[in-house]
């Protein structure tokens, strides 16, 4: 996960540890105060029952247990003017209890009482002290309800939901971790290909399916800008290919120019002289057969030297024609191949085009790498270009005879036979060439033949079926 996603994991976490707090602080200071409340409000609704109702009917109706107040957690003793005990919904409260909570307090007792809350240390009591006027006689009645319970009960409640609250935070972290880190990770694969683009990288591509929302359309633009960027720079290796040659050319010829001045000079010195004296003593010659023999001297020597000088020129043209050196060694040329397949795969999956590889192991060449590699390069370039979304490339190597053959097969479709011999020229286009790109400048097919010829190989192309083969052939 990285520093975004720990620090969005942390945020929430520490938010939800507050809410949680925040929750828990506010039920341990309303929670009695509420359930006290309540208990109030049940211990005078109670009371105004029995001040609204027939008190014979009303205690007929608690004795066939029709009016269940106990669900009420109130409880009632009733008594009358002298005391003597009616009924109690406490079976072990009874006339003891009528001495101590209504005889001895008979004066704190009054008709429309009202209910208060009574502290003790064995618990607080909600209770109402009530007189009821029933057909001219006088009750009292001492309506409770026990809070001991209640408090009981919240303090039970915090330990419970501190217990949660801390493993509902542990797994909530935990399920933050999962969600954010797989959240995250399209943002990880868009860092890790810019990343990768920035080093030249270009044929990175994030080929994870990404998420329908802004993150998956900037996956579409990053993608884009990698197909973009690897298009540019195989366009610009193969002007820096065609640079050094020039440059190499141009040295060359620097060299040879001199070298044929100085041979021209070194060769022609002699001849020149000769014609000269010969001309001086042809001029102040009078006899006419040897001003004959002087002027067939001097065009013997004048044809000599055209023969010298042409000599020379083809001398030099054959030294100007010799190829350009390469660094080439001995390479697992299967080896190399698979590496780079490897960000073809990646390439073509972009472009919802399928590779096939056939490449046999185990085989040897005589190759300069990095100029090999554009070499399949702009045979892969201009297979992917020619192959519509759904089609197929087929990527090849096999030992034929003494040569090791490389093949690039694409479903885009045949070659007219009248270009196959144009299409090896430099900046050559077809006019029937699909998707006119920058990339696609007549270049890469030229810069082919070039490296193989360098290489002392061959290379060629051939119409299939349903496309086109185009293929190098190498000495092992």
């Amino acid at each position: 996960m990285n520093k975004t996603g720990k620090q969005i994991v942390r945020v929430a976490t520490i938010f939800l540890a507050l809410l949680l707090g925040l929750i828990f602080l506010i039920y341990s200071w309303l929670a009695y105060p509420f359930i006290t409340r309540a208990r109030v409000q049940e211990v005078e609704e109670v009371y105004c029952i029995f001040q609204e109702e027939d008190l014979e009917d009303l205690l007929q109706e608690i004795e066939d247990e029709e009016f269940e107040f106990e669900q009420k957690n109130v409880h009632f003793i009733l008594c009358d003017d002298e005391f003597r005990l009616i009924f109690s919904s406490n079976a072990r409260k009874g006339d003891k209890a009528v001495n101590v909570k209504i005889k001895s307090r008979k004066e704190k007792y009054a008709e429309n009482a009202k209910a208060e809350v009574i502290k003790n240390k064995a618990g607080d009591i909600a209770v109402v002290r009530g007189m009821l006027n029933d057909q001219g006689e006088v009750y009292y009645i001492y309506v409770y309800s026990n809070l001991k319970n209640a408090r009981t009960n919240v303090i039970y409640s915090q330990y419970v939901m501190g217990i949660s609250f801390v493993l509902g935070l542990l797994l909530f972290w935990l399920f933050m971790s999962v969600v954010v880190k797989k959240m995250m990770r399209p943002v990880s694969d868009l860092r890790t290909v810019t990343e990768k683009l920035d080093k030249g990288e270009y044929d990175a591509r994030i080929l994870q399916k990404m998420p329908d929302n802004e993150i998956g359309e900037i996956a579409e633009d990053v993608n884009g800008l990698a197909e973009v960027l690897y298009y540019k720079n195989t366009v610009i290796n193969n002007y820096k290919y065609l640079l050094k040659n020039q440059n190499i050319d141009l040295a060359e010829t620097d060299v040879l120019q001199k070298r044929m001045v100085s041979n021209v000079t070194h060769h022609l010195k002699t001849p020149l002289a000769i014609i000269s004296s010969q001309i001086e003593l042809e001029l102040e010659e009078k006899d006419e057969e040897r001003k004959r023999y002087y002027y067939d001297s001097i065009m013997e020597e004048i044809e000599k030297m055209s023969s010298q000088i042409s000599e020379l020129l083809r001398k030099s043209k054959e030294e100007q024609q010799a190829p350009i050196k390469i660094k080439v060694r001995r390479v697992n040329v299967s080896e190399w191949l698979m590496g780079l397949v490897l960000k073809y795969e990646s390439w073509y999956a972009v472009k919802g085009i399928r590779l096939v590889t056939e490449i046999e192991q185990d085989l040897y060449a005589n190759i300069d790498p990095m100029q090999m590699e554009q070499a399949i390069n702009n045979y892969m370039m201009n297979a992917c270009s020619h192959t519509k979304k759904g089609g197929m490339v087929a990527l090849r190597l096999r030992k034929e005879g003494e040569e090791v053959l490389f093949e690039v097969y694409n479903e885009g479709g045949c070659i007219p036979e009248s270009d196959m011999e144009n299409i090896w020229k430099d900046y050559y286009r077809r006019a029937t060439v699909e998707g006119n790109d920058g990339a696609n400048i007549g270049l890469g097919l030229y810069i082919v033949k070039d490296i193989v010829r360098q290489h002392g190989g061959n290379c060629g192309g051939r119409n299939e079926d349903k496309g086109v083969t185009f293929w190098i052939r190498l000495t092992q």
